[in-house]
């Protein structure tokens, strides 16, 4: 049994999470449904959880006596049964994925998505200092540059109002005439940093691709908002 490629799963992952954690949860709080009240409790039962004072040691002395092989996560030194590179694990379990060379090839492709994209793994923590040792020359070549583009983007990205950020991916309003040429030099800017080439770069263009995603928006939820129109820009004039 090796790293799991999207979520836990198996008689292993239940004995140490589901047992160590949700009963624990459950253990030390009243038993509520959904609504929040506490569920009666039938007549003459007991609320006991017989194995919730079980140690993880113990745990695993079990499964050790047993039949059933222990995934490899564990025997590199994983404190969890998950995806190799989870964006929620700790530093230490990455560094225990690193360790399988059945990993190394997935870990120097996410590296790269990191490198090239310049977003790191986790908030500002990177995926590629964790074993750089294993990444290809070019990449550590690489890394130090992405850096710097990332740390000059997020720069950028920090000086937008927040009322033009997107929510759950879509824009609030449509931006005013000195809005529209902020956001589309905005874009400028940040397309010079990644060195790519971008959409969407005059006031006019912003303001129709604002317009437009709103309309969008509208139609999915069937509703009407009110918001500028995009014929009011003509050639980056508002009219």
């Amino acid at each position: 049994m090796g790293w799991v490629p999207r979520r836990p799963f198996g008689f292993f992952n239940k004995c140490i999470e589901f047992i160590k954690s949700r009963l624990l949860d459950l253990c030390t709080m009243p038993h509520k449904n959904l609504d929040g009240k506490k569920l009666a409790m039938p007549e003459r039962s007991v609320d006991w959880n017989a194995i919730v004072e079980v140690k993880t040691d113990t745990i695993f002395q079990i499964l050790k006596s047993s039949a059933l092989p222990i995934p490899s996560a564990y025997q590199f030194g994983s404190s969890r049964f998950s995806s190799c590179f989870c964006i929620m694990a700790t530093a230490a379990d990455l560094l225990a994925a690193t360790r399988d060379p059945r990993n190394h090839d997935l870990y120097r492709e996410q590296c790269d998505l990191e490198i090239s994209s310049t977003f790191s793994f986790q908030a500002n923590k990177w995926l590629s200092d964790i074993a750089p040792e294993l990444l290809t020359e070019t990449q550590r070549a690489r890394l130090p540059q992405a850096k710097i583009k990332a740390a000059k983007r997020e720069e950028i990205e920090s000086a937008i109002p927040k009322h033009l950020l997107y929510v759950k991916g879509w824009p609030l309003a449509i931006p005013t005439l000195q809005e529209a040429t902020f956001i589309a030099a905005t874009r400028r800017r940040i397309a010079e940093v990644m060195e790519i080439d971008v959409q969407h770069t005059t006031a006019l263009s912003v303001s129709n691709r604002y317009a437009e995603l709103i309309r969008l928006k509208e139609k999915k939820e069937g509703k009407r908002t009110h918001g500028r129109k995009p014929e009011q820009f003509q050639d980056g004039v508002c009219t």
